[in-house]
């Protein structure tokens, strides 16, 4: 685990730590680490969560599917960035949604009752992790709105640029860089991948916006 100690000080549960006082946490936390196969499943829509999961390596996607198999991104996710911490808090024992390995990856489970009925843990460090905590709550609480925001708008080309400002305004520039392939990011809109990719080409040959690969560029508002 002494391998992952620049992770996890990258991590909002463990921010404001050293690696030293991570260190010694996790003898109290006594965490898992979990390795995972492109395209395995680390959590699965219906089964209990009892853990905060944090990615050490690859990458992760959380996603929603109906009955009609479906498929709608909700977030994706990399090295030391967290997910199911709202669901171990609320001990949810059915999920809503699946947490899929995109490639091959190493998860780090906590389990949250480890944190809330913890003994002898060290309450300055004990003062800080619930503090990290309901400060990631409120952050994805912020995110989900945003997310919402997005595709509650009437058409695609709406939805795409009011997903381009929010990205636009977190680079704090007209340039940035679509975290997400083409298809993915169709899911993570709501749309279909044609005919978003039909939009995207109207919106270029109208000078609104342009783009190679996954680097775009914002040239003018509608």
């Amino acid at each position: 685990m002494e391998n992952y100690n620049q992770i996890l000080t990258q991590t909002q549960i463990f921010r404001e730590m050293s690696g030293k006082e991570i260190g010694r946490l996790l003898l109290f936390l006594k965490p898992v680490m979990r390795k995972y196969k492109k395209g395995s499943f680390i959590i699965s829509a219906g089964s209990a969560v009892n853990d905060l999961c944090i990615v050490l390596e690859g990458k992760t996607q959380i996603i929603k599917e109906d009955i009609y198999g479906n498929r709608a991104i909700i977030n994706e996710l990399g090295p030391a960035e967290m997910f199911a911490e709202a669901l171990a808090c609320a001990q949810i024992q059915h999920s809503p949604v699946s947490v899929v390995s995109v490639i091959d990856s190493k998860i780090l489970f906590i389990n949250f009752n480890k944190i809330a009925g913890a003994k002898n843990f060290p309450a300055a460090a004990y003062n800080k992790i619930i503090k990290n905590i309901m400060l990631l709550l409120s952050q994805k609480n912020i995110f989900l709105n945003n997310k919402l925001e997005h595709a509650s708008q009437k058409t695609i080309r709406d939805k795409l640029l009011s997903y381009f400002n929010e990205l636009a305004v977190k680079s704090g520039a007209a340039r940035f860089t679509i975290p997400f392939s083409k298809t993915a990011m169709a899911d993570y809109l709501f749309v279909d991948r044609s005919a978003m990719s039909r939009e995207l080409a109207k919106m270029k040959k109208e000078k609104l916006i342009n783009f190679n690969g996954n680097d775009f560029e914002i040239i003018k508002i509608k």
